[in-house]
């Protein structure tokens, strides 16, 4: 009963799977990113909505999410070629480089600051009388883990074509 397993092979059902998603790599790839992105900007607009006090869900608190969105972009927005400098374009690859790092430190300092405010706005003040309510922080922190997901879905799950840029 130990070889049991070892006389299953994958390559008799799975056959021309690989082939068949190799072409639609860049499709699947950018629809679970937005899948992701929309879907943190979803839980973000329902927690406003249900949680419209003040002392609920801060105002200020939208700021890591929309630092997130704009290092979706910043990450985005160069191609692998150009960062290594296989393209000739005017930016140098220090200078993309830099952006994407710059783009990276934003998206981590997003999750960061949303996790700050999780446990620091939310968590610790649950023992007091008037305690907000916990979800608008998960719903903070979730916004904020999906939009990271998607960026570095779109970032690193695609193949890029050097030659279209």
């Amino acid at each position: 009963m130990s070889g049991f397993c070892d006389r299953i092979s994958c390559e008799d059902c799975c056959e021309g799977l690989k082939e068949k998603f190799e072409d639609k790599r860049n499709m699947i790839a950018a629809a679970v990113s937005g899948i992701f992105f929309f879907s943190g900007w979803w839980i973000l607009i329902g927690t406003a909505c249900r949680y419209t006090d003040s002392d609920d869900l801060h105002k200020a608190y939208h700021i890591a999410g929309v630092c997130g969105t704009i290092s979706f972009f910043m990450v985005n927005a160069l191609s692998n070629g150009v960062i290594r400098g296989d393209v000739d374009t005017c930016l140098s690859p220090m200078l993309a480089r830099i952006w994407l790092f710059l783009g990276f430190m934003l998206a981590f300092g997003a999750v960061i600051a949303s996790i700050w405010i999780f446990i620091g706005g939310y968590v610790v003040k649950q023992n007091e009388n008037d305690a907000p309510p916990l979800w608008a922080g998960i719903g903070i922190m979730a916004q904020n883990l999906c939009i990271f997901l998607a960026s570095s879905i779109y970032k690193f799950a695609r193949k890029e074509d050097d030659s279209s840029f």
